[in-house]
């Protein structure tokens, strides 16, 4: 029995000992995994500042809620900051934490291996664009000050966040903000930027690595100029402040001055954007219409010699300066007028397009032609300000997907028919001087945060929507179209919210005018005294509580937008878009008062004797129009469609 366990045992000794040896191998290999899983996997950090700094990440801090913004500024190569996870580089997910010592930093180097998921629907899909982005020159973000300018302690809490997503540059659109002086002192408002303010300005973009070009417009959009008593007769038509002639040479002085003022703040620059575009009226006042008939040249003549004239001032008096202008005035002429009016001997093109089908409405030889007659030329998309007039808020996917087509033009013709030298992020504030104001900037942000990264990235996936989410402090938004309803901590978004918000308030405003009660008390009930009291005394208390809600509105927009613009910004805003609605329910509060002290009332058919002078007196105020303007039709503008932004 013995002989036969030792051999039992014997002959089991080797697969026991291979069991044993092999179990210890997997423990071994699963060690190591482990261990190797536990190395590279994403981590928090702690680190101070001066750590960081030494690998050129830069850090600033909100005074306001503490959040730490992380940049790369440049001293390591992308390729040579993924050895270290705690160097932020391209498609890495940072989450960045204030502490009281040192800073969290957690780093997903696998981030940019998830699944995309585009948002953008199968109709409008977008092409992915190798990232030839990275080539360009210039990003700058529009700033048009012509309505809602920020007050500057608002710049310096923005640029930071600028620079984080991508931008390396401002286009400011001062016009009235800027400070002129002696001649020009009535351009600037009342709210005008200090010289010192000026200073301010560029310190905060040199500081967070912005080149700041100044725009000056010079031909048409001139009616904070020319709206002026003083400035009148620079106009091209004497009834219209939009453009100013070029037949009149001491319209030039003028434009030399605006120059020399702008230029003497910004003695750094080495770009000037002198406008140039939408000159509505040229050539069609009486001194121009005699100077063609008398020298044989065209209207085409008279643009180019006006824009000639600028940028030669500006090359003999500051040679390092290169004037920018927009391209539409020129887009659609001929190759044989572009060539022969030398033009780009002189300016680079700025050519801009808003609309999402960049390609379809551009001309088709369009390229073809610049490749022809200019060296560079610039693009220019929009954030906000180019989808209505008077919108509150920008629509992310329509500005998202004038990005992406624009990087599709781009990556088609930049460097094979044209240099582009850089993209112009627009964010108009009003269609022109005297527009109603449109998106606000701090509603904007997260529209200019997604379209640099459409820029940056040639898509909207799931990366980008955390990364901006994050970014703009605000919880994980899954789509775009969360974005409005999203909690977020960036400068500004009180308003974002509160505008976001007042659409609610709009909403029950329409539904207690337009449904609730708007079958018994319209126009024609208080012209007859005809109408149910149950249903008047019915609407006074909804009317009631509506004002209070329209008073308090009133009262925070006030306060809300006093943190970033000045008083003028949030009195306009609440003149265009609360003033009107409280009036008309006091109009229906006046109106159910009278209504309700009437106890019996006349039987049908109604008197018509009112209804028929009414109709009259419309008829007759049709045709006095119709007879008044017959005339004039023919020369009359045509009307720009809100959808394009002037298109």
């Amino acid at each position: 029995m013995r002989r036969f366990q030792q051999n039992l045992c014997a002959s089991y000794r080797g697969p026991i000992r291979f069991v044993i040896i092999g179990g210890v191998l997997v423990f071994l290999v699963y060690l190591l995994k482990f261990y190797l899983n536990w190395s590279t996997k994403p981590q928090p950090l702690e680190m101070d500042d001066k750590y960081y700094r030494g690998f050129g990440v830069n850090f600033q801090r909100d005074a306001r809620d503490g959040i730490r913004h992380m940049s790369n500024q440049g001293k390591l190569s992308d390729a040579e900051s993924h050895k270290d996870p705690r160097i932020p580089s391209l498609g890495k997910h940072i989450d960045i934490k204030a502490a009281p010592v040192g800073v969290h930093v957690h780093v997903d180097p696998d981030l940019k291996q998830q699944q995309k998921s585009k948002l953008v629907s199968k109709d409008d899909e977008v092409q992915r664009v190798p990232e030839k982005h990275s080539q360009q020159q210039f990003y700058l973000v529009h700033l048009d000050l012509k309505g809602a300018p920020p007050k500057i302690s608002y710049y310096e809490k923005i640029f930071p966040l600028l620079h984080s997503w991508g931008a390396n540059g401002l286009l400011i659109e001062y016009e009235d903000m800027f400070p002129y002086w002696d001649n020009l002192e009535d351009l600037a408002s009342g709210y005008n930027y200090t010289k010192a303010g000026i200073q301010t300005i560029l310190k905060l973009a040199a500081k967070n690595q912005l080149t700041v070009i100044p725009l000056i417009q010079t031909f048409g959009h001139m009616e904070f100029v020319l709206k002026h008593k003083q400035f009148a007769r620079h106009r091209e038509l004497p009834e219209n402040p939009q453009s100013v002639s070029p037949c009149k040479k001491d319209a030039m002085r003028v434009i030399h001055a605006m120059i020399d003022q702008v230029l003497s703040l910004h003695p750094d620059a080495t770009f000037l954007h002198i406008g140039c575009d939408e000159v509505s009226d040229l050539a069609r006042g009486t001194k121009c219409i005699n100077a063609m008939e008398a020298e044989g040249v065209t209207k085409e003549d008279l643009f180019f010699r006006h824009v000639k004239t600028i940028a030669t001032y500006i090359r003999e008096n500051y040679p390092k300066i290169k004037p920018i202008m927009w391209d539409d005035m020129f887009r659609k002429l001929s190759l044989d007028i572009l060539q022969k009016s030398e033009i780009g001997q002189y300016v680079d093109p700025m050519v801009w397009m808003y609309l999402p089908d960049v390609k379809g409405k551009l001309p088709g030889d369009l390229w073809v032609k610049y490749s022809k007659v200019f060296k560079t030329v610039w693009a220019a998309t929009a954030y906000k300000g180019a989808s209505g007039s008077a919108q509150l808020v920008p629509d992310i996917d329509y500005h998202v997907k004038n990005h992406l087509n624009w990087l599709k033009v781009i990556n088609d013709v930049d460097g094979k028919l044209v240099t582009f030298r850089g993209i112009a992020l627009t964010g108009w504030q009003r269609y022109d001087h005297f527009g109603v104001l449109c998106e606000l900037l701090p509603v904007s942000l997260p529209s200019l945060a997604f379209c640099l990264q459409a820029l940056k990235y040639g898509e909207i996936n799931q990366d980008v929507l955390l990364y901006v989410s994050h970014s703009l402090g605000c919880d994980e938004v899954k789509n775009l179209q969360a974005v409005s309803s999203a909690k977020c901590t960036f400068p500004g978004y009180p308003i974002f919210a509160l505008v976001h918000n007042y659409h609610l308030t709009l909403k029950s405003y329409d539904n207690l005018l337009w449904q609730e009660h708007a079958g018994w008390i319209t126009e024609y009930h208080l012209r007859h005294r005809y109408s149910n009291p149950a249903h008047i005394k019915s609407l006074l208390k909804p009317v009631n509580k509506m004002l209070v809600t329209l008073y308090k509105l009133s009262q925070k927009v006030t306060g809300i937008m006093a943190a970033v613009f000045y008083p003028e910004t949030s009195e306009e805003w609440i003149e265009e878009n609360i003033q009107p609605m409280i009036a008309k329910l006091k109009w229906l509060k006046t109106t159910a008062n009278s209504l309700s002290l009437d106890s019996t009332w006349p039987k049908r058919p109604l008197p018509k004797s009112a209804v028929s002078s009414d109709r009259q007196q419309v008829e007759q105020s049709k045709m006095h129009a119709q007879n008044v303007n017959q005339p004039f039709q023919k020369n009359q503008p045509l009307v720009k469609n809100d959808q394009q932004k002037m298109v």
